[in-house]
């Protein structure tokens, strides 16, 4: 049986996310799932509310709006934002706020031929993208290990706090080191193998020192394709 649905935007799945905007000087939040992508260049996001609330009310004012997309853990506070309104309720403690500057980098070569990672200077907050993998194994068949290792470097030497990776959890320079050290390791096994006439087969036979011999046991598949990726790069220099 056929059931006409009428005209409704039957677009799955909707993403739920909390529409911030300053109202009569302070924040506030709605629980909202339309919005999505207007644009690439420029760089446009919507968000569709009715021009009765009370978030309408500070965007139109201001001007400017916040996408935040909550994670699981956020659930019941993202359902309370939706089924009260800011003319009732105070939502501007609800929430961490912050205002500042948004600073995309686009790099190349790195994790492929180029890469971008987000930073929030006042914060000192860096997004990494691909860039970051922690505590696994990096996806390394486009990359440069070179250029790769030198731009994680330049991350560390940098005044960042919080390094948000686009594998893994939340990290500090120490994962950032332990990255590049692995990118090193798994080059140079590889140039050893090379150097001695081995094969990619000899090279899939070794195994890499603690922690990263862990990394690979949890990842054989990845372990495998960093190899073959290695291993042709290399031949071929």
């Amino acid at each position: 049986m056929k059931v006409r649905l009428g005209q409704v935007p039957l677009v799955y799945p909707v993403p739920i996310v909390l529409a911030g905007a300053n109202v009569g000087g302070k924040p506030n939040y709605a629980t909202l799932g339309d919005c999505g992508i207007m644009g690439i260049d420029p760089p446009l996001v919507y968000v569709s509310l009715h021009r009765d609330h009370y978030t309408t009310q500070g965007i139109s004012a201001n001007g400017t709006f916040s996408v935040n997309i909550p994670s699981t853990d956020l659930l019941a506070v993202t359902d309370y934002c939706g089924v009260v309104s800011g003319r009732e309720v105070d939502k501007s403690e609800l929430f961490d706020t912050f205002y500042g500057e948004v600073e995309v980098h686009t790099i190349a070569p790195g994790h492929t031929a180029c890469d971008s990672y987000l930073v929030l200077p006042e914060e000192h907050i860096i997004f990494m993208g691909d860039l970051g993998f922690f505590q696994s194994q990096p996806f390394i068949a486009f990359c440069d290990p070179a250029a790769w290792q030198a731009w994680l470097q330049a991350m560390e030497d940098s005044d960042v706090e919080v390094f948000v990776p686009g594998h893994g959890p939340l990290g500090s320079r120490i994962d950032l080191g332990l990255q590049r050290q692995y990118l090193a390791a798994i080059m140079n096994l590889v140039a050893r193998v090379i150097e001695q006439s081995g094969s990619v087969e000899d090279a899939l036979g070794e195994t890499l020192p603690e922690p990263f011999d862990d990394w690979v046991q949890a990842g054989a598949a990845r372990w495998e394709s960093n190899i073959y990726s290695m291993h042709e790069r290399l031949s071929e220099q």
